[in-house]
């Protein structure tokens, strides 16, 4: 037997028992019931969708410091529970906690079941990078894997979503700007009311796209949709942003107008950056690697500045008559005289009233003056009322009068000095303390202010602790009360001083509560050391005023006693007549004998016997009567009969030797003598009886050069 045969044979053989076993093993296992088993392989949750609940895109931006919400649905076959991972790249590693790359988690959902929809919430940082956009990769796990979203990726980049609905990276990110520098130009010495305040902003923008809106607030509140949370001081939108994200934008375009009346003093003025998305500055930044503060809700201080107080040069009314300043029905009602008369008898006082507005664009406070000027803001007065030729200083020279004629020195602002009198060319009314706001003793008058009947009463007062608030008023009536002198200067024609007039002189004052007193005079050419200057000089709309002359005296010698006189013999020694001048004039004396001129009168120019005067009706002889020109009259005492004096006639003469100058002060007034004398001739015979007559004395204003 060939190998090739023994080959088959054995291969027969073999399958011919392997046959008979396998028969015999069925048939003893006919009665068992097989155990079978399975393993059926891990399916990964399948995300169906995934996307951002409220879509980041370019023109709707998340904030640096807010948030994403994810949501994604996904289906496991095997029934499990999934959760949601988001991710910075598009890598995760399964398994029972799954994790990204270092760095790369964004949020992770709760265990969800197969089917319902998984959330997550990604938080922005604060502290943000500067990158504009932030791409995201959701994936589905179960503790075995995570879900194969795209044949191309290992997530949902690339799946072809859109970004209005959220399905498509990335986020896009809205940062903050930077707010760097906030001031306002009201400096260390502030705007004045009315004035326009301008900040300057400085800030850095860095999204490429985005613009800004710079706010002024009134309190440092602001809020998105709500703005401003008190008042809104500016506003202004920058739209041309160049070189965002790597220049500073330095902006002055916000402005504000300070009311017309205003408090001095400092006001809150709080600055806020925010960008269009309406995402405000961040409180910190960084600036040179480390943390800086923000301007943000930083107060820029705005300074109101204290200003000079003023008058009105078209309210100021001078008068003797208060209804010309007190009724506003009365038509001559704020219009001053034609000229100041003196309305008083002799050596007294004539009340006269100055009115004025003062005004102060602070405001014009609330007290009467005189106040203290530790509260600020209050108008205080002082008030003169001069000869304008008076150039009151130091010098005490009037440049205007006579050599001794009266003087204009500083002191007679006081007026009065206790031994020489009032004065006659100025008048100190009310003197203020420019350091304590209190009145000077010595002054003649008084200030106050109105409360009645006239407009400028400054009812309302306040302007507010904000800067943004109104309805202060500035002006106040005034109204000076003083009593003028008999004697002041008139300037009227024919007077000394016809070439002048009379001029209210007033210093208006304020102390703010920084201690800074503020000064200004009326006139507004005069300075507050030298207040008056030369007629002519004034300003045009100045108010001036003549002042009446006023013709005023006193005899006091009412009975001429020529006592005995022989006929034939000495003249009389003298008799005398006195004259007081109480006016503001000059004066000069005119006599005669009897009471009218030319005689034929009630008392006759001749005296007679005295039982019998005035009528002298039994006197029917001349040897009973007395010739007007037996009596002589001179402005010398002592005159020889003989060689001096003038004869008395019926017609009033003018005295030509003697004047009686005007009166400077009060206790120093000029008197004027009159010296007569009589003397009876031998022939024609004259009776040896009493004798009686009367001589008319009358006063007149002497020409102005003989006034002093």
């Amino acid at each position: 037997m060939t190998k090739e045969n023994l080959n088959k044979f054995l291969l027969v053989g073999l399958l011919i028992l392997v046959l008979v076993f396998l028969g015999l093993w069925l048939k003893t296992r006919a009665s068992e019931t097989p155990a079978t088993t399975l393993t059926i392989d891990n399916e990964v949750p399948v995300i169906s969708v995934a996307k951002e609940q409220t879509a980041s895109t370019a023109s709707a931006k998340t904030p640096e410091n807010g948030s994403v919400t994810f949501t994604a649905t996904a289906s496991d076959d095997n029934g499990d529970s999934f959760q949601l991972f988001v991710c910075k790249t598009d890598s995760i590693t399964p398994g029972a906690n799954p994790t990204c790359e270092s760095g790369a988690s964004m949020c992770n959902s709760n265990e969800t079941d197969s089917g319902d929809a998984a959330v997550c919430t990604y938080n922005l940082p604060d502290d943000t990078t500067t990158n504009e956009t932030q791409n995201w990769y959701a994936f589905a796990c179960d503790d075995n894997g995570c879900s194969d979203y795209d044949p191309n990726t290992n997530g949902s980049q690339g799946n072809p979503g859109t970004l209005s609905d959220g399905s498509q990276s990335p986020i896009y990110i809205n940062h903050r700007p930077d707010f760097t520098a906030f001031t306002d130009d009201t400096g260390t010495d502030g705007l004045e009311p009315g004035d326009t305040v301008t900040w300057t902003v400085t800030f850095k923008e860095t999204d490429t796209d985005n613009t800004v809106d710079i706010y002024v607030c009134s309190s440092d509140s602001w809020s998105e949709g709500g703005g401003c949370g008190e008042v809104e001081l500016c506003k202004t939108p920058v739209r041309d942003i160049a070189g965002n994200g790597t220049t500073d934008v330095v902006n002055t375009d916000c402005t504000f107008d300070i009311p017309t009346v205003k408090k001095d003093g400092d006001y809150a003025a709080y600055g806020f950056v925010v960008d269009n998305e309406g995402l405000a500055s961040r409180l910190t930044y960084i600036a040179e690697g480390s943390s800086t503060e923000s301007k943000q809700k930083t107060d820029s201080v705005l300074r109101v500045a204290n200003v000079t107080p003023n008058v009105n040069s078209g309210t100021v009314v001078i008068t003797t008559n208060s209804e010309r300043i007190t009724n506003p029905s009365d038509p001559n009602f704020l219009i001053s005289d034609n000229e100041l008369l003196l309305t008083s008898t002799t050596a007294s006082t004539t009340t006269a009233y100055i009115k004025y507005t003062a005004q102060d664009y602070n405001g014009c406070g609330t007290d009467e003056l005189p106040v203290d000027a530790t509260q600020g803001n209050r108008v205080l007065s002082t008030v003169g009322f001069f000869r304008g030729g008076c150039l009151l200083n130091s010098t005490g020279v009037d440049a205007g009068a006579p050599t001794d004629g009266p003087t204009c020195e500083v002191s007679d602002w006081d007026v009065y000095d206790g031994s020489t009198g009032y004065g006659s060319n100025a008048y100190m009314i009310q003197q203020i303390d420019g350091g304590s706001g209190t009145i000077v003793s010595g002054a003649v008058g008084s200030c106050v202010r109105v409360t009645s009947n006239l407009p400028n009463l400054c009812t309302n007062t306040g302007s507010g602790d904000k800067i943004y608030e109104t309805g202060a008023q500035s002006q106040i009536d005034i109204i000076c009360t003083f009593p003028l002198n008999y004697l002041a200067d008139p300037t009227t024609t024919d007077s000394y001083y016809e070439d002048e007039d009379w001029y209210p002189v007033i210093t208006v004052m304020d102390t703010s509560p920084g201690g800074n007193t503020m000064f200004h005079s009326y006139p507004t050419d005069i300075s507050q050391s030298s207040v008056a200057q030369r007629a002519g000089g004034w300003e045009n709309d100045t108010v001036t005023i003549p002042m009446a002359q006023s013709l005023q005296k006193e005899f006091t010698v009412a009975t001429i006693a020529y006592g005995n006189v022989s006929v034939g013999g000495n003249a009389s020694d003298d008799a005398s007549t006195k004259l007081v001048n109480k006016g503001n004039t000059g004066i000069d004396q005119k006599v005669r004998a009897g009471d009218t001129d030319g005689g034929g009168g009630t008392n006759p120019e001749y005296m007679c016997r005295a039982t019998e005067y005035p009528t002298c009706s039994t006197t029917t002889n001349d040897d009973e009567k007395l010739p007007a020109s037996y009596q002589k009259y001179s402005g010398t005492d002592n005159f020889v009969y003989e060689s001096a004096g003038t004869a008395l006639t019926n017609t009033l003469a003018l005295m030509t030797d003697t004047h009686c100058l005007k009166p400077i002060k009060t206790n120093l007034l000029p008197e004027d003598y009159i010296y007569w004398r009589i003397k009876i001739p031998d022939t024609p015979t004259k009776k040896a009886i009493q004798y009686k007559g009367l001589n008319t004395i009358s006063a007149i204003v002497s020409d102005s050069t003989n006034w002093y």
